[in-house]
């Protein structure tokens, strides 16, 4: 038994101690063909952040014109919701502006109107991101405080964003959510703060604080690239390098 046991131990040994068989790489044109499917497979799913099941589930429910208000202004916003998180922010703000005449119209619930004219606002915000910090990118675009090189040229993003923010205060004056929203679209459009009333104002004025400002490199070092799921910013805090 023990010599039985001392064959299989020395091949184990032999067996480790052997160098493995080299690795065969897969051809490139493979490689590529099973992520492009496998991407495909994401794409086609109900996956929160690369997924377009969902985009298209809410459209099939708009397609239904259903006849109760709060049924349909809460399809349209679902779906504008979906066009959002792909950066289709024009349509979306056009379904969320739809939802938002809808619930006034048929007077619906204060509540679903706040939240629609929340997501409106948002989305119109995002139309003046895209335009101008994405579309007309500058080192310094959409990084506060705002200097005057920020300021947005295309402004009928900013523009509807104020307006909707303006009336969504009016509503619920306590949520401070839109009333810093409020001033941020201000700023975006070189209005602050004569463009806001003296309550809803921030305490002051970001451009005044002792702050280095950021300067965006991303563009000029090829790092800016857009995907659905999103980014990220890397800072060096206590400038060790």
């Amino acid at each position: 038994m023990r010599s039985v046991f001392a064959a299989l131990s020395l091949l184990a040994v032999v067996g480790c101690s052997s160098p493995p068989p080299p690795l065969q790489a897969e051809p490139v044109e493979q490689v590529d063909a099973e992520f492009r499917q496998l991407c495909q497979t994401i794409n086609a799913s109900d996956h929160p952040y690369y997924g377009s099941a969902q985009r298209a589930q809410y459209r099939e429910w708009v397609d239904r014109q259903v006849q109760d208000p709060t049924a349909r202004a809460t399809a349209l916003a679902r779906l504008a919701m979906e066009e959002l998180r792909w950066g289709d922010a024009t349509p979306a703000a056009e379904r969320l502006d739809e939802a938002v005449s809808l619930a006034g119209q048929h007077r619906l619930s204060e509540e679903l109107v706040v939240d629609l004219l929340r997501r409106a606002a948002l989305a119109h915000l995002r139309i003046g991101e895209q335009s101008n910090c994405v579309d007309h990118r500058s080192p310094s675009a959409c990084i506060f405080p705002l200097d005057a090189e920020a300021v947005h040229q295309q402004r009928a993003g900013a523009q509807a964003a104020l307006e909707r923010y303006l009336a969504l205060i009016q509503i619920d004056p306590g949520n401070p959510v839109p009333i810093w929203l409020v001033n941020v679209a201000a700023m975006t459009l070189g209005e602050f703060p004569d463009a806001i009333p003296e309550g809803w104002r921030i305490a002051a004025d970001p451009g005044s604080a002792p702050f280095p400002p950021f300067v965006d490199r991303a563009a000029e070092r090829g790092l800016n690239v857009h995907r659905p799921s999103g980014g990220a910013v890397a800072a060096d805090f206590d400038l060790d390098g």
